[in-house]
């Protein structure tokens, strides 16, 4: 590794929906001052997933909640982290999220995935089939 890195927090947010909760979480991250931020459960729709970009928020990748109750996964980057965009991917059931970014002279993928609690392998096998 060239010395880089990324200030990075997961959380399981079990839901985004309300305007005060996701203005509280999106300040307290601001606070911690973290360069990539990903969500699990975040509830959020596609349409809704766009309000998770202000303030701190340069870039929000998303895989967006099928039904808007459940599942549904984000990554964030921040405007002062230490990397370019370079390439994203993610599922259509609100499950993954995959990010390229370039960091100092290396590409990074930075994975976030929100498991099933059935048919795992299924899960992992499309999994595999995008890595």
């Amino acid at each position: 590794m060239g010395g880089s890195n990324l200030d990075c927090i997961t959380w399981n947010v079990n839901g985004l929906k309300s305007f005060v909760k996701r203005k509280k979480v999106l300040q307290y991250l601001a606070s911690k001052r973290v360069d990539v931020a990903c969500f699990q459960e975040t509830h959020l729709t596609a349409d809704e997933s766009a309000k998770l970009q202000r303030d701190w928020v340069s870039q929000v990748f998303y895989s967006p909640s099928v039904d808007g109750h459940k599942n549904g996964v984000a990554v964030l980057l921040s405007k002062t982290a230490p990397c370019s965009f370079m390439d994203s991917w993610s599922d259509t059931g609100g499950r993954m999220v995959f990010v390229t970014v370039k960091v100092g002279n290396e590409c990074w993928l930075i994975g976030f995935l929100y498991a099933p609690q059935g048919e795992k392998a299924t899960f992992l096998a499309e999994v595999y089939r995008y890595l």
